[in-house]
């Protein structure tokens, strides 16, 4: 059963690391953004919490704990900037909390962070792609499977391709 970041007392982390298992944060990245008239603002944040939901229920609690950090709901999201709404921050934003969240995190042990991205806005993916690299090079393992890669892409529906 998924375990989630900020509903746990700090215990519950020192626990965690007590227990010598290495330790895996999961984190959603979404956008507030339009989708039209027929669905929510947070459409990709909801997307994304259920990967990391999902993804921290298939990693095996007898080898790693996994937890599924709060949300970013607040990403670069320029081509839906037109529509009412729509928050886009600037990429150099995004890769400052991502590098402080990383830097956050192997401070406290963990050893692997996560990306559950469904947010397929162009700026949004550079950066992600770009984090990663950067917060490998400082030690900390990310895992990001880039739904826009031609060899993820082609799994996904016609209306994504699009």
């Amino acid at each position: 059963m998924a375990r989630f970041f900020d509903e746990l007392p700090h215990t519950a982390i020192e626990e965690a690391r007590a227990s010598k298992k290495p330790l895996v944060a999961i984190l959603p990245v979404g956008a507030t953004e339009s989708h039209g008239p027929h669905m929510p603002l947070n459409t990709d944040v909801i997307i994304s919490e259920g990967m990391a939901r999902r993804a921290a229920d298939l990693l095996d609690a007898d080898r790693m704990q996994a937890f599924v950090l709060p949300s970013l709901a607040y990403t670069p999201a320029d081509y839906a900037s037109g529509f009412s709404g729509t928050i886009s921050i600037q990429p150099s934003t995004l890769h400052a909390l991502l590098d402080d969240i990383a830097a956050a995190l192997k401070r406290q042990g963990f050893v692997c962070l996560a990306l559950a991205n469904s947010h397929f806005d162009p700026a949004n993916v550079g950066v992600l792609r770009e984090a990663a690299k950067r917060i490998e090079a400082t030690g900390l393992k990310v895992a990001f499977a880039d739904a826009t890669r031609r060899n993820v892409a082609t799994q996904l529906t016609d209306e994504f391709k699009s």
